[in-house]
């Protein structure tokens, strides 16, 4: 080697600009020189590779992720449906269609065959009227005396007709003959003797004028218990006779159509009332004022009706069609249009009869019972293909079907009231 050439080992290694970390070093001024850019991150950082995964296999676990959401939405939102779930099953029961026609007997309950009872109701109506018409009016007036005995202790019998007269000279007279108790007292209607307005009189007292020179005229006292009144005479307006008669009239028929729908509303479940197996009476009373333009006619009506078993008919005349099978429950859907007519309806008093004749016509439709109560309880959380095995058992069943909401559900709902049913009778 040549001596002149000699070089150190500074000079034989090589030149190395760049230290450890990215971090340049001038060879000149022996400075650091920062290698990195502005960003935050560091210089080691960027010296490391991260793993990153194929973008295929990125695709599948995002696609996995999308499907097991939706699995939980459906899932959860199944649950949920179904808890909220409800069904309305539509039954058709079993039915026939029988003729009627012919003469019955009913006996007043309880009986056996057809039974009947009774039903009484009332209803009053009033009505203001002009008075439009003149009257000559003569009226006696009326009310109600106390006669006390102070006499004896016998009974003392006074008859129609004994005269009882007041301070001022009125006369009234007893409308019946009455016993007056020994020591005691007794109430009755006394009318004046003659018409007028001044025999309407408030309280006062009488003397029995028949008792009248002998020691019983003292001792026996009379007093009013009501005020004695409606004593007219003279002429007054009054309603004439033609707008009494329409007025009444017409309040007829306002009170029957009360008092009928009166007996609809107060009849027990499952009873009926045939409209002739009805029957009314009327009465009327009019208030003429003598000093106003209008009277007052108060109206009522009493009737009186016939109230049949609906079970108890329409057992009698399935029996009767069935040839004897006892069907339990049944029941005729349309009994209301069956046509009733009652014999001899005018000739026998409905408090006190106690059978009837009558004629029953029309299409009777039988309809057999089913107990929706036992089904539902045996539909509680049955599948929902199995429910034919559960109609099946219901021989009174004619067709049934589950209307399902929502429609996707396996399964009867476990909670009762969410099961609903609508009987379809043809």
């Amino acid at each position: 080697m040549n001596k002149g050439s000699k070089k150190s080992l500074k000079d034989v290694l090589p030149k190395k600009e760049v230290g450890y970390g990215g971090v340049k070093i001038n060879s000149k001024s022996n400075k650091q020189i920062d290698m990195v850019d502005d960003s935050n991150t560091s210089s080691l950082d960027k010296n490391i590779n991260y793993y990153k995964p194929p973008k295929k296999l990125r695709r599948s676990s995002l696609y996995l992720i999308w499907v097991c959401l939706f699995l939980v939405v459906i899932i959860g939102g199944y649950q949920v449906s179904a808890i909220f779930a409800t069904v309305t099953v539509q039954v058709t029961p079993k039915q026939l269609v029988i003729p009627i026609e012919g003469s019955f007997s009913a006996n007043r309950a309880p009986a056996e065959g057809i039974e009947f009872s009774v039903i009484k109701l009332e209803e009053v109506l009033t009505q203001q009227v002009p008075s439009t018409g003149v009257s000559k009016v003569e009226t006696k007036a009326s009310g109600v005396v106390t006669i006390t005995n102070n006499y004896s202790s016998a009974p003392q019998t006074l008859v129609v007709n004994t005269r009882l007269e007041t301070p001022e000279g009125l006369v009234f007279k007893l409308d019946k003959t009455i016993i007056v108790p020994g020591n005691g007292s007794i109430s009755v209607n006394v009318n004046a003797s003659e018409v007028g307005s001044k025999y309407n009189v408030g309280n006062t007292s009488f003397k029995i004028m028949g008792f009248k020179g002998t020691a019983r005229y003292d001792k026996f006292l009379a007093k009013t218990k009501t005020p004695i009144s409606g004593g007219k005479e003279g002429l007054m307006s009054v309603v004439k006779e033609e707008d009494r008669t329409k007025a009444v009239t017409s309040m007829q028929v306002d009170l029957k159509a009360k008092v009928k729908n009166k007996a609809q509303l107060q009849i027990p479940k499952d009873f009926i009332i045939f409209d002739d197996g009805m029957m009314f009476s009327f009465s009327d009373e009019i208030n003429n004022d003598p000093s106003g333009s209008t009277a007052t006619i108060s109206a009522k009506v009493t009737m009186v009706a016939l109230l049949f078993n609906t079970d108890n008919l329409s057992k009698y005349f399935a029996e009767k069609q069935l040839a004897g099978e006892a069907v339990p429950g049944i029941k005729i859907s349309n009994i209301k249009t069956l046509d009733f007519k009652l014999d001899n309806k005018d000739q026998f008093d409905f408090d006190k009869t106690n059978k009837v004749n009558f004629t029953l016509t029309g299409d009777a439709n039988l309809v057999w019972f089913v107990d929706t109560v036992d089904l539902k309880a045996k539909l509680l959380n049955t599948s929902v293909k199995n429910q034919s095995t559960v109609f099946a058992n219901y021989p009174a069943i004619y067709r049934a079907e589950a209307i399902l909401r929502p429609p996707w559900i396996l399964s009867f709902p476990n909670n009762p009231s969410r099961i609903n049913f609508k009987l379809i009778i043809q």
